[in-house]
């Protein structure tokens, strides 16, 4: 079994991933703040801790896997832990993970070094906020993610929507600092600050945002809003990086599309408008290339409302496709290939507001979603495939349900050359419920999905999932959830699991615990 980087009490090294002290002294003021805060909320109370302090959450995560004797396989145990500190102007998060490790490999240690290296490295941040008011300005370092524009820069290539009755509207602009959680993965040390002008100290708010990585990545990002009323605003924003990209595709090379790996800059403008009856968001982006065309992608985004009725709409199109090499009509900042060169989206809704006793929702939606998209294979083709899907929910006080519908992968145009390079069509159905009571909420959901064969040799593949899941309604301390997934070809069953997790929370004013504990049983 892979052995996964060295946890020991100094964490050792430098501060690339396997860093000095700096994790270790986290970890243990974690610890100790745990059993510090712990025991009662009237010390806490009695004792006032600290003007700059607010609470201290832990948390911990494990599950347990015990596959079926016929598999062959041993007993696993997986875990994530670690503590945040809440104060009032900053945050601080430290969170390690134990891997997924065989009962057996752990026996094999002999002593506490080996076993501690079974242990992923810290995961660990803090953000400080230097003033709120009319100038807000903030600073993060550690282990971060980005999220927003910076995303986009990285990996332009679009989504595809899945829920026809999505309620949200945000994309939002900035860089999008996010300090680690329980289960987000190693990210290279950072360092991101943001400063601006509040709607306090001006009539146009603005707000600069910057970060650099250990790698030597930078950004920044520059936004700025003006209100016409309290819900009519517009806003625009300008976002920057500097961008290593690798030349880590064999596909380009077997297609004379080679290239130097080394820094490369992008650049992404957006505007959006906001009102009570439309909501647009535009972008606008330029990549420096590797070859001798820059790359450019448009993204715009809108949704118009009217009493009942609500549509969203979304198109994405790469117009220096035609220049750039066919296998790479655009390379983001995180050296991955978009090959989706068009993309358009429609997504009507209709919502009644029941004038009964319980106040019932009744929605409906469609979604349709094509696309123009290039192959991953020695000789790239372009294909064109279409997403068509439904959904009927209805919810009040009491019960809910809701029908899902969809087909997936469609082929209307081209001809992919080979089985891994055609998209899996299949067809999928969802069922789910809602009961609340005085006593315990409960959910069940189930869903189905028949994949079509690509061609008369193929085994015909099937997939079964159900879910349950309960809480007590008058507190909010336990809470379950159970679920089985199963997959058959050609009427047989291939792998099935069955998988049950209770979370318990305590929550008092200085203190906030989440104890999250599953098996799972695979067979």
């Amino acid at each position: 079994m892979r052995i996964l980087p060295k946890f020991n009490w100094n964490f050792g090294g430098s501060l690339r991933r396997t860093s000095s002290d700096f994790p270790k002294i986290i970890f243990f003021a974690s610890i100790l703040t745990f059993l510090l805060f712990a025991p009662a909320k009237s010390f806490a109370e009695e004792q006032k801790i600290s003007p700059f302090f607010n609470f201290a959450e832990f948390k911990f995560s494990t599950t347990l896997t015990i596959p079926h004797p016929k598999l062959e396989k041993e007993k696993a145990v997986g875990a994530q832990t670690g503590l945040k500190i809440s104060l009032k102007n900053g945050d601080l998060r430290c969170f390690v993970t134990l891997p997924k490790t065989e009962f057996q490999t752990i026996k094999d240690c002999k002593n506490w070094q080996e076993r501690r290296e079974l242990l992923n490295d810290a995961r660990y941040g803090g953000k400080i906020i230097l003033s709120e008011n009319f100038f807000p300005a903030s600073v993060s370092c550690g282990m971060l993610s980005f999220s927003k524009s910076y995303a986009k820069l990285k990996n332009p290539s679009p989504s595809v929507s899945s829920n026809p009755l999505k309620k949200t509207f945000s994309l939002p602009m900035g860089l999008g600092a996010v300090l680690p959680t329980l289960s987000s993965s190693v990210q290279p040390l950072c360092f991101s600050s943001s400063i601006g002008v509040s709607e306090k100290a001006s009539r146009v708010p603005v707000t600069f945002e910057f970060l650099k990585d250990e790698n030597d990545f930078y950004a920044a990002s520059l936004r700025a809003k003006y209100s016409f009323t309290k819900f009519t605003s517009v806003e625009a924003a300008a976002t920057g990086g500097r961008f290593y990209i690798e030349n880590n595709s064999k596909v380009l090379s077997k297609n004379n599309a080679n290239f130097e790996a080394g820094w490369f800059y992008a650049a992404l403008g957006e505007i959006s408008f906001r009102s009570p009856f439309l909501k647009t968001n535009l972008r606008c982006a330029i990549h420096q290339s590797p070859y001798e065309q820059k790359y450019v992608w448009l993204k715009g985004d809108a949704r118009f409302t009217l009493g009942f009725f609500l549509l969203d709409a979304s198109y994405f199109f790469i117009p220096t496709s035609g220049k750039s090499p066919k296998v790479a009509p655009l390379i983001g900042g995180s050296s991955s290939i978009c090959r989706t060169l068009e993309q358009a989206e429609i997504n009507p809704q209709l919502q009644f507001l029941l004038n009964d006793h319980l106040s019932g929702a009744l929605r409906i939606g469609f979604l349709a979603s094509e696309a123009w998209k290039i192959t991953d294979t020695n000789k790239t083709e372009e294909y064109n495939v279409l997403k068509i899907g439904g959904a009927v929910s209805y919810e009040n006080r009491i019960f809910g349900f809701r029908t899902d519908a969809a087909l997936v992968n469609h082929l209307l145009d081209g001809n992919p050359p080979t089985k891994s390079s055609t998209p899996e069509k299949y067809y999928s159905i969802g069922e789910s419920f809602l009961m609340r009571t005085r006593l315990i909420n409960t959910s069940l959901s189930a869903s189905y999905k028949h994949y079509f064969p690509y061609d008369s040799s193929s085994a015909l593949k099937e997939t079964l999932d159900f879910d349950l899941g309960c809480s007590f309604t008058k507190s909010k301390s336990i809470s379950a959830n159970s679920g089985l997934s199963l997959v058959f070809k050609d009427k047989e069953r291939t792998s099935a699991s069955a998988d049950a997790n209770v979370t318990f929370r305590i929550q008092k004013k200085y203190f906030r615990s989440s104890v999250k504990v599953g098996i799972s049983c695979p067979f």
